[in-house]
């Protein structure tokens, strides 16, 4: 098996994991050469490649000759397809782990025309599985295996858990709905300490500034910084204010580290928070403002234990039985 594309973080993952298995695979990542990436594909082991270009990865997967080719994104399943067309005998399996927001016009029909060189596609949530069978895509063709967890994600860390720390996570697009987030933590009548992950903080920086909360409310903004398990494990609540969702591994993340979850009832996300945790319609500030507040009063009183989330070896399983790879 070949895994080409965006497979950085689950190539540490599931790579290992299906090797164990019996599984002979390699993961073949688009990008050019830079040092950090380097770095990074050097630790995952020798069977992590880098391909410089679309040619230079069509390259590859016509003299490695696997069995099936499992592209991450749409410009890696269409350097699938077309090794397909000049020979390669490969099951393309095309993973689609979002809700392809933005995509165009073009790209759809590109898809939909193009769609009998895959074998499969795979989605994370049934949300985004919906999402291709409505642009045109046969469900006889889609399959979902979700999202799961390995490694440091399911381990106790050392520290320390602070009660009034809440952390967001998420890039600075629309419909993240950042600024929903940041009006709730301003809006809530306790005092608090925001951590927010993401590519852009201006936004957020701006809005913060603007309302000048004062001291008893701060903010602290981390931009293009990998989050950690322990960066979860110091936050006593996740808020994820998104409107449009598939699954979002954040909320996995969260819960594995024993943090209270407020998220909107966005994509699949509904079907994997606990009692403990809040859901709420997308859009509605009021309502995200009140579900924080719970959260806060609430993880300040009790103990927290971790929620059982789905693990990268079902995940594993899962994958080989959508490639059509005996176990």
């Amino acid at each position: 098996m070949t895994g080409i594309g965006g497979t950085e973080r689950r190539a540490a993952e599931f790579i290992p994991r299906l090797a164990e298995l019996g599984v002979d695979c390699q993961s073949l990542h688009l990008g050019e050469k830079g040092a950090r990436f380097d770095s990074f594909l050097h630790s995952l082991g020798p069977r992590t490649l880098r391909a410089t270009s679309p040619l230079d990865a069509l390259r590859h997967l016509r003299n490695e000759r696997s069995d099936v080719i499992l592209a991450f994104g749409l410009r890696a399943s269409l350097i699938a397809r077309f090794a397909r067309l000049v020979g390669t005998q490969a099951l393309v399996v095309d993973a689609r782990n979002g809700l392809e927001y933005g995509r165009g016009r073009a790209g759809w029909t590109v898809d939909r025309w193009t769609q009998r060189l895959v074998h499969r596609y795979m989605t994370n949530s049934q949300a985004a599985a919906e999402v291709l069978t409505r642009h045109g895509i046969a469900p006889h063709r889609v399959r979902t295996n979700a999202s799961a967890l390995g490694g440091d994600w399911l381990s106790k860390q050392d520290v320390v858990r602070e009660k009034r720390r809440v952390l967001m996570i998420g890039n600075a697009r629309p419909e993240k709905a950042q600024l929903d987030g940041v009006a709730a933590a301003l809006a809530v009548d306790i005092p608090l300490h925001l951590v927010v992950f993401t590519n852009d903080g201006s936004a957020v920086r701006n809005a913060w500034a603007l309302a000048a909360p004062g001291s008893e409310k701060t903010m602290e903004i981390f931009e293009s910084t990998l989050v950690t398990p322990a960066d979860y494990a110091r936050a006593s609540v996740l808020l994820h204010p998104s409107r449009s969702e598939s699954l979002p591994r954040v909320v996995l993340e969260a819960k594995a580290q024993s943090v209270r979850v407020v998220a909107t009832d966005v994509g699949d996300t509904a079907m994997v928070l606990g009692p403990r945790d809040r859901c709420v319609p997308p859009a509605d500030r009021k309502s995200l403002t009140n579900a924080l507040k719970l959260a806060l009063d609430e993880s300040a009183s009790a103990s927290e234990l971790p929620d059982p989330v789905r693990t990268i070896d079902q995940y594993c399983q899962d994958l080989l039985e959508v490639c059509a790879i005996p176990r």
